[in-house]
């Protein structure tokens, strides 16, 4: 096969995880030259990676056809998922309820694929690696991210300040925070809201000793630096709660990242991913995680910092 387009105008995570499904492509058709189409937002997540031969912003696809009146036909178009949400919501069906998020990617490509690595790919540069050294950080500090886009999966700033407060006195580390200029600063921390774009934030996230956050885009980097990783969720989920009730799965996949979820209710209308726009138990379950139970979570994994 020649020419492959992928279409994939979603989130940060989102094209993050496109890259598995490039990589998978590419173990498959080793020849093939994929055309990559996202946000131009998000294109810049793309760049260096060797497995993609083209990048091109789009943000719907009537955009992406506009542009693909003037390049080469392609010989096959993967529509990983549309602008809109709804063309995800795979958990509606019985045949994908209990696939991780990455899978359901896979089989919209339509290319019978099997994800056997699901690690993200993202390649930094030389110098986004001498911007890292630019900032002068510790040798050795902890990495926390506070917000992603959507309310119901964002843990509470009062706990994530008392976590700071636990996680400095248990490592006698200083706690670095990453993220947008909008994001709230978590106190006794080093800011570093809106310092860094994306490539840097990479460094930042691949030279910590490990890493807390919610789930987000920046979650999969630190999954793919292969650091302890802790992420607490709310309206989304990282792993199964009940057997048989597997799904629908997301994030980052590796024994380095281990998932802080709070018990489910049993009710009917309580169901990760439906909720993340809106808790319809109007009680987001992201909030009934102490800031002790993360830290207890931690401490088990992280006994020492080497």
């Amino acid at each position: 096969m020649g020419i492959i387009d992928i279409a994939l105008f979603r989130t940060l995570g989102d094209v993050l995880m496109g890259t598995v499904v490039v990589h998978a492509i590419k173990e498959k058709l080793p020849d093939s030259h994929i055309r990559f189409f996202t946000d131009p937002v998000y294109t810049g997540l793309l760049e260096n990676n060797p497995e993609v031969n083209e990048i091109l912003g789009a943000t719907s696809y009537m955009e992406m056809y506009d542009k693909r009146f003037t390049l080469p036909k392609a010989d096959h178009t993967c529509k990983l998922a549309m602008a809109n949400h709804y063309d995800t919501c795979w958990h509606h069906n019985p045949e994908t309820a209990n696939q991780h998020m990455i899978d359901f990617y896979a089989n919209r490509a339509n290319l019978d694929l099997k994800i056997t690595d699901y690690t993200v790919r993202f390649h930094s540069t030389d110098a986004q690696l001498e911007a890292f050294k630019a900032l002068e950080l510790p040798d050795k500090y902890i990495v926390l991210h506070t917000t992603s886009l959507l309310e119901t999966k964002n843990w509470p700033l009062q706990y994530f300040n008392h976590l700071a407060i636990m996680l400095s006195k248990t490592y006698g580390l200083p706690i670095v925070q990453i993220g947008g200029p909008e994001d709230s600063p978590i106190t006794g921390t080093t800011s570093l809201l809106g310092k860094t774009p994306i490539g840097l934030t990479n460094q930042v996230i691949k030279h910590a000793s490990f890493y807390v956050g919610v789930d987000s885009g920046s979650a999969y980097l630190a999954g793919m630096a292969k650091i302890p990783t802790f992420l607490i969720m709310g309206a989304s989920m990282g792993k199964p709660q009940v057997a048989g009730q597997l799904g629908p799965l997301v994030g980052p996949v590796g024994d380095n990242v281990h998932y802080i979820e709070p018990t489910r209710l049993q009710d009917r209308n309580c169901m990760p991913i439906p909720c993340i726009n809106h808790c319809a138990l109007q009680k987001p379950c992201i909030n009934t995680i102490m800031p002790q139970v993360v830290h207890e979570a931690i401490k088990n994994i992280v006994k020492e910092i080497q």
